[in-house]
């Protein structure tokens, strides 16, 4: 028997729900934060996934969750980073595909944060690095890493603002 339309948007709901939990415990252990699920998400626009206990945790978190595919999904980073212009954080896309480890996309503006360049040199580098691979620097630059490589990213940023 075929599955309703109800019963497989229901299905992708609960499992959006749990990857939001197992992402939310694993940023735990990694980076010794609670994380949890922002449940107004639902109701309200522009707003992350996950909202963590410390203030200064320097992103905003956007999961999905994909059966296939590979890369970050389509239109993922757009809603990401429009909702971050307006907390003023960072974007941060963490996706996950069936079989395959989430993965985390951020902004080049995140890792030149920390790696210490000041904001005048962030927008510098985004502008060589646009210059040498023939973009706009108006057009993100974005980083794929692993989770792990996520958690130290955002070690370092902090570690820088203190």
């Amino acid at each position: 028997m075929a599955k309703s339309a109800s019963q497989i948007g229901r299905r992708n709901r609960q499992r959006g729900a749990e990857t939001e939990r197992q992402i939310a415990e694993i940023l735990h252990s990694e980076l010794g934060m609670k994380f949890v699920r922002n449940l107004e998400q639902v109701r309200t626009a522009h707003q992350g996934d996950l909202i963590c206990n410390d203030f200064g945790f320097p992103f905003l978190v956007e999961i999905k969750r994909r059966a296939l595919g590979r890369g970050i999904p389509t239109g993922a980073w757009e809603q990401a980073h429009e909702a971050s212009q307006l907390v003023n954080l960072h974007p941060c896309v963490i996706y996950k595909y069936d079989r395959y480890e989430p993965r985390a996309v951020v902004s080049f503006n995140a890792v030149s944060e920390a790696f210490g360049s000041a904001p005048t040199q962030r927008v510098n580098a985004w502008s060589a690095v646009a210059e040498a691979f023939g973009g706009k620097s108006d057009q993100p630059f974005l980083c794929d890493l692993s989770l792990p490589g996520f958690c130290y990213l955002t070690r370092e940023i902090m570690a820088g603002r203190v």
